[in-house]
C-alpha cells in the first residue's frame, strides 16, 4: 500500500518482531508507524499470543487503503489491516486463518478491501 509512489508502506515480520517503515522521518506517520510496530513487537515477545492481536487490527478501516504491493496482501483496507494479515499470513496456524476467513492460498486476502468486514 503507498500514500504516493514514493511512500511505500513496508513490513517486515522475520526476526521474531514487526518492523513496519512508512512515511518520512519524524513525521506523525513514521512515529505512529513505529509506535505500533514496537506496541506489537514488545507484545509478541512477551507471550501475547498473535490471534487476538491480529483479530484486532483486522478490518480496522482508514486511509490509505486498497492495494498493497504485497503479493501476499495484495489489498488492505487501512495499514492496520495489511500489517493484521501479514502476521496472519506468518504466525497462525491453518486452523486459526480459516476462522478468522482466511487461508493460506493467497485467494482470501484480497476479500479485505471487497467484502464490507469490519463495517
Amino acid at each position: 500500500m503507498t500514500t504516493s509512489e514514493s511512500d511505500p508502506v513496508r513490513i517486515d515480520t522475520s526476526e521474531g518482531g514487526v518492523l513496519i517503515s512508512w512515511g518520512e522521518p519524524g513525521s506523525t506517520t513514521a512515529g505512529m508507524a513505529e509506535m505500533l510496530s514496537t506496541a506489537l513487537t514488545v507484545s509478541l515477545r512477551s507471550g501475547v499470543p498473535a490471534y487476538p492481536l491480529i483479530e484486532e487490527l483486522m478490518n480496522l478501516r482508514f486511509v490509505p487503503d486498497g492495494p498493497t504491493g504485497d503479493p501476499l496482501v495484495p489489498s488492505a483496507v487501512s495499514v492496520a489491516d495489511h500489517v493484521a494479515r501479514r502476521l496472519a499470513f506468518d504466525r497462525l496456524s491453518s486452523e486459526e486463518l480459516r476462522k478468522l476467513g482466511l487461508s493460506g492460498s493467497g485467494s482470501a486476502w484480497a476479500d479485505a478491501y471487497t467484502s464490507g468486514a469490519g463495517t
